[in-house]
């Protein structure tokens, strides 16, 4: 059974009194829109998969990848970075930018504020919509913004319990 989904818009009609005295109810089928979106993004999955099928060098998997990824979701940055034993320390190799500096280089997790480190450490995905107002200065928000983050989506990759490595956009 195929799935519908509608959106609805409620219109009031108003008297000279501006009392309601009615309501116009329109709707719209999405599923259409929705079937579009899965099917672009199901397409972009076969791309990467091509891309990277014959890659044998796991560090040019991530180059590919992050470069795609960030094309895909339009954000003007999209970065991998591997973890060292330290479970804190971590060194992004490669990134892909789109107007803005690169962020290759070696970081720790610390100066992102104790709920990011902790976020990456037990494998939460990190979601901070705008660095302004969900962080302050004792909780990351400079060391974003160093870095040129205005917001950022960052799963971690926990393996064993270890944190091992980070995708970010």
């Amino acid at each position: 059974m195929k799935r519908q989904a509608f959106e609805f818009t409620f219109v009031p009609i108003l008297d000279e009194d501006d009392t309601v005295t009615g309501i116009i109810i329109s709707g719209i089928d999405v599923s259409v829109r929705e079937r579009t979106d899965t099917e672009k993004n199901l397409a972009f999955l076969n791309q990467l998969g091509e891309a990277t099928r014959e890659l044998l060098n796991p560090e040019r998997i991530m180059e590919v990848t992050a470069r795609m990824l960030g094309k895909h979701m339009s954000v003007s940055r999209a970065a991998y970075a591997d973890v060292e034993s330290d479970n804190n320390t971590f060194s992004i190799r490669h990134d892909y930018t789109d107007n803005c500096p690169t962020s290759v280089g070696k970081y720790t997790l610390d100066p992102f504020g104790e709920s990011a480190a902790k976020a990456m450490r037990t494998g939460e995905t990190l979601v901070i919509r705008n660095v302004d107002t969900e962080l302050t200065p004792e909780t990351g928000a400079d060391t974003f913004k160093s870095l040129g983050a205005v917001a950022i989506v960052c799963c971690p990759l926990v393996k064993f319990g270890k944190l091992v490595a980070m995708m970010a956009v």
